[in-house]
């Protein structure tokens, strides 16, 4: 299975699909209103304009066409109220061609602390290595960034011993080869 085939995973109170075209409104509504916790970990959040989220969408949505992107991302979609509360996916860290799937998340601050990144990145770990046969899932995580550490953990990734250059960079890199031992949860996925 190729993940440009994607349409949509499905967890219990989330559906997560590619980003497209029109979501650029509520995408930055939801940057803007988690603006303070956002800029604390991730780099692209120094620009919270429209047009920079407007750059983004657009990007992420000729590469899922064109199959030709090196990072997937996803709108995470609320199910109750089909509001889009943040993105997930696969990032430009994942290396494709050796089946290492890298997740990415944030969540909009006002859905934050009700289990959805647990819920979710469950899915995309699931999806990742039942789905498309993924030798690993990685999460990337700064080492200061406790509720993103506590996600990792929380659904069984290890960490592994850092290298130089994350040690460097104060990262710690989490690592995921099955599906055993994550919390149960019906995810399905259409392609």
């Amino acid at each position: 299975m190729s993940i440009y085939n994607l349409q949509e995973i499905v967890t219990p109170r989330i559906i997560l699909r590619p980003v497209q075209v029109g979501d650029e409104i509520a995408l930055n509504a939801a940057v803007n209103r988690s603006l303070e916790s956002l800029q604390k970990w991730m780099p692209w959040a120094k620009n919270s304009s429209l047009a920079a989220t407007q750059n983004f969408v657009h990007a992420s949505a000729i590469g899922w066409k064109n199959k030709t992107g090196n990072s997937f991302p996803m709108a995470v979609i609320y199910k109750e109220t089909q509001q889009i509360i943040g993105t997930s996916g696969f990032n430009e860290d994942s290396i494709i061609a050796a089946g290492i799937y890298t997740i990415g998340y944030w969540l909009d601050i006002a859905f934050q602390g009700q289990g959805l990144v647990t819920e979710f990145v469950n899915g995309l770990t699931r999806y990742a290595l039942d789905g498309l046969k993924a030798k690993a899932v990685h999460i990337q995580i700064d080492t200061a960034n406790h509720k993103s550490i506590a996600v990792a953990n929380r659904l069984g990734f290890i960490s592994t011993l850092p290298t130089d250059q994350e040690q460097a960079s104060n990262t710690i890199l989490f690592k995921r080869v099955n599906t055993c031992l994550l919390p149960p949860m019906h995810v399905t996925w259409h392609k």
